[in-house]
């Protein structure tokens, strides 16, 4: 659940490209770097960081720290009135989001039995496979649902258009989550003994030959992947003329 969740927060912009850009007066470079780059900075920087804590048996500590910090920059995202704030919320999201993969798997591997802990990094990794997909179904029904009700208006926050009202309803399972990782049980056994990054740092300097092209390889890859994805609802609404819910539904239905 926190995959899919994650995944939502994560990408609904790429349903509301189209009202963002004309309510904020943006340019495709910079929903370009909403998209990307705002994201990827902190989040890639900062996941090894988060590794090392998880290793110290820190793993619901970070959990609870990550998904709080990661619901404030989507439902900021929802409310941000230019793109300097949206830059920002989308950096925190990153930031947010960064630690939930490392004290996930940190969990599974001390909690799981023998001979089961490939299955449930499986279990974990296949959520992560559909949660493009869900989002983009999810997230193109309830901004349908939005679009008919003209938005939505919430308490303190008055009426909202519908991609803004979307996004404050995507914190509200965030809640629940929360809920379930502060009722984490942590390990019994105590944190593995911890060697540093040094001897990867080493071992990848090695093999550099043959782990390099393979960097550049998965990189193209996911940059192919992520364009697409990034870009797909837009291309449905500029060219074949479908609203943002429709190509979300439509998307999320076949990828």
């Amino acid at each position: 659940m926190a995959q899919l969740s994650a995944a939502s927060d994560r990408f609904l912009v790429t349903l509301v490209t189209t009202p963002v850009k004309r309510d904020l007066a943006l340019s495709d470079a910079q929903l370009g770097l909403l998209h990307g780059s705002a994201f990827v900075i902190l989040y890639a920087l900062t996941m090894p960081l988060f590794g090392s804590l998880a290793d110290r048996g820190h793993q619901r500590t970070i959990l609870l720290a990550r998904i709080g910090l990661w619901t404030l920059a989507t439902l900021g995202f929802g409310l941000a009135g230019s793109f300097a704030a949206l830059l920002l919320c989308r950096l925190v999201l990153g930031l947010g989001q960064a630690g939930l993969a490392p004290a996930s798997l940190s969990l599974i591997a001390h909690g799981s039995e023998q001979g089961r802990m490939a299955r449930n990094v499986s279990l974990f990794t296949v959520g992560g496979s559909f949660r493009q997909s869900f989002a983009l179904f999810a997230g193109g029904a309830t901004l349908a649902w939005l679009a008919v009700r003209g938005g939505l208006a919430f308490p303190g926050l008055g009426p909202l258009p519908p991609w803004r009202a979307l996004f404050v309803l995507a914190c509200l399972p965030n809640l629940a989550l929360m809920l379930g990782a502060a009722a984490v049980r942590l390990p019994t056994a105590p944190p593995a003994s911890r060697v540093g990054l040094r001897p990867a740092w080493a071992w990848m300097l090695r093999h550099r030959r043959i782990y390099l092209p393979h960097v550049a390889a998965a990189a193209c890859a996911v940059l192919m992947g992520r364009t697409l994805a990034a870009w797909g609802v837009t291309l449905y609404v500029r060219s074949h003329g479908m609203s943002p819910a429709e190509s979300g539904v439509v998307l999320g239905a076949c990828c």
